[in-house]
């Protein structure tokens, strides 16, 4: 299965060479896992999806966290640096860009695979994005050991890239739950996050 996170921005650019390079050539059902919002309109990505779930766009994005884990404090997340959690309005602490987005949509993609019972439905899952340029094939999954994920060399921003991951079944629900502390714990999580890391 791949998945398409975020939105499907680029799609009059890059959808037929994913479609060739990359679904065709892994025969994959596709999903869309995008914003509710006035950008994401009907397009080639929405024509060849298995599935569609969209979220709704906010403002601030700390609604959803009061939505997925009411009472939990998520602005202590936000003492920490960088922009890890821009996206979530505070008066002082107001960080860059839009992070905790994806970190939302990850959640909402979590709980949809959860409801609809497909983290056992597929062998391999492929998540990623809409405005990656597919000029060659996408190597086939005969190369890859299912005892291994896969995610991209480069713009690591101190961590790993998130902008495409090739998870074995094994391991995508314990990929899928690496954010879940920002939900169920935030405030120890920051605790914990300083400790390594202090600000």
């Amino acid at each position: 299965m791949i998945v398409v996170l975020g939105e499907t921005r680029a799609h009059e650019l890059t959808f037929a060479l994913f479609k060739q390079n990359l679904m065709d050539r892994l025969d994959a059902d596709v999903a869309l896992c995008v914003g509710d919002n006035p950008r994401e309109t009907h397009n080639a990505f929405y024509d060849h999806a298995k599935y569609v779930w969209k979220y709704k766009d906010r403002t601030d994005w700390a609604d959803s966290y009061k939505e997925f884990a009411p009472g939990k404090n998520v602005y202590a997340l936000l003492e920490l640096p960088d922009q890890w959690f821009g996206g979530i309005h505070h008066p002082t602490l107001q960080q860059d860009g839009v992070g905790a987005l994806l970190i939302v949509f990850r959640e909402f993609l979590r709980r949809k695979l959860e409801t609809e019972g497909l983290y056992d439905k597929y062998d391999w899952f492929v998540l990623t994005r809409s405005d990656f340029i597919w000029p060659v094939m996408h190597p086939g999954l005969e190369l890859f050991s299912p005892e291994h994920l896969y995610l991209p060399d480069g713009e690591r921003y101190r961590g790993y890239c998130d902008r495409h991951a090739l998870v074995p079944r094994q391991y995508f629900r314990q990929f899928m739950e690496m954010a879940r502390a920002t939900f169920d714990e935030p405030e120890e999580l920051a605790r914990r996050m300083k400790a390594v890391s202090p600000v």
